[in-house]
C-alpha cells in the first residue's frame, strides 16, 4: 500500500498536470479519495488515544469512584408519581416506582420509610395463598 503523503503529492501533481477535463476529474477523485483515507486514519488515532487516556473501570462496570445508586421502593408498596427528595435535599423522578438513591443515603431513606426494590423481590416473609394459585389463574 502506498502511504498516504506519496498518494496526496501524487494526486497533488496530477491536479497541476490534467489538461483535459476527464484528465483534471479524475485528480480530483483521487484528491478526495486521498483526503477521505486521511480523515479515517485521523479518527482512527484520535479514538485510540481516547481510549489510552480514558480511565480504567473495575469488574462492576462504574468509573472508580463514581456514586453508586440502589434502587428503592416504599415499604407500603405505593407507587411514587412525583419526584421525591432526598435526605440531602435533591430531588429524584421515580423510574417505573424505583427510585434511584445514592449509596450514602439508604440508611436516611430506609428510616423514611422506603426499602431496597431486592429486598422487596426476595422478601421470604410474603404470605402466598394456600393453595398457591400460579399467575392468578383461578380456574
Amino acid at each position: 500500500m502506498i502511504p498516504l503523503q506519496h498518494r496526496a503529492n501524487a494526486a497533488m501533481a496530477a491536479i497541476d498536470a490534467a489538461k483535459t477535463p476527464l484528465q483534471k476529474h479524475e485528480a480530483r477523485q483521487e484528491g478526495l479519495a486521498v483526503k477521505a483515507d486521511l480523515e479515517k486514519q485521523i479518527a482512527s488515532d484520535a479514538a485510540l488515544a481516547a481510549f489510552k487516556n480514558a480511565k480504567p473501570e473495575n469488574s462492576g462496570g462504574m468509573w472508580n469512584g463514581a456514586p453508586r445508586f440502589i434502587h428503592m421502593v416504599r415499604a407500603d408498596g405505593s407507587k411514587p408519581t412525583a419526584a421525591v427528595a432526598l435526605p440531602d435535599g435533591t430531588k429524584v423522578m421515580p423510574i417505573q416506582g424505583q427510585v434511584p438513591v445514592p449509596e450514602n443515603q439508604v440508611a436516611a431513606m430506609t428510616t423514611r420509610g422506603w426499602k431496597r426494590a431486592n429486598d422487596v423481590i426476595n422478601d421470604k416473609h410474603t404470605a402466598m395463598r394456600d393453595p398457591a394459585i400460579p399467575n392468578g389463574d383461578a380456574a
